[in-house]
């Protein structure tokens, strides 16, 4: 069993008005590609989201094989007042990005910190150009990286990344592997 999002096609929850985005939960007990796809959780710039509001925005995904190719894109982010979701993965045994990305943000004039990206595989392989990014430009911190328990990580022409680029603290990164591979 196997999901496919390609030429465009977009899983997507987002809020424009007072209440939180909705999460996005996917379980594929095989593969998951996007291939010139995205799915995304988004707190337009119209948002104003309280902050005793239920926490929304999360995208979680469990499958055995995470491939992202062709300018594919998972990605939490706030553009108006309210947090950005957190992207978690589990289970995999490889997760694969090419020339893609995986990101939270939280963007110039935002209000709201930064969603954490936590990301469990045996393999994490990133290759031309792609990232795993946690970034602030607006009112907010950014969130952190996580990668757990992975026997190899190798970077290719590619970047894990927090960074700052307003008054918001940049995010750890913690990576936890037998062997990394920077190229």
């Amino acid at each position: 069993p196997s999901l496919v999002i390609e030429g465009g096609g977009e899983i997507s929850a987002l809020t424009g008005g007072t209440g939180a985005a909705g999460n996005i939960e996917l379980n594929v007990a095989g593969s998951l590609t996007l291939n010139r796809g995205t799915i995304s959780t988004i707190v337009q710039d119209t948002a104003t989201v309280a902050s005793s509001a239920v926490p929304g925005g999360q995208i979680q995904i469990q499958a055995e094989t995470l491939s992202l190719i062709e300018e594919s894109e998972i990605v939490a982010s706030t553009s108006g007042q309210g947090d950005a979701g957190r992207v978690t993965v589990t289970g995999a045994n490889a997760v694969t990005l090419d020339n893609s990305a995986i990101s939270t943000a939280v963007q110039p004039g935002a209000v709201g910190q930064g969603g954490d990206i936590d990301l469990q595989s045996q393999t994490l392989t990133l290759i031309s150009n792609a990232s795993i990014a946690a970034s602030t430009a607006g009112q907010g911190n950014a969130g952190q990286v996580t990668v757990g328990d992975a026997a190899t990580i190798r970077l290719d022409g590619s970047a894990i990344a927090t960074e700052t680029l307003a008054a918001g603290r940049g995010g750890d990164i913690e990576l936890s592997t037998t062997t990394l591979e920077l190229i």
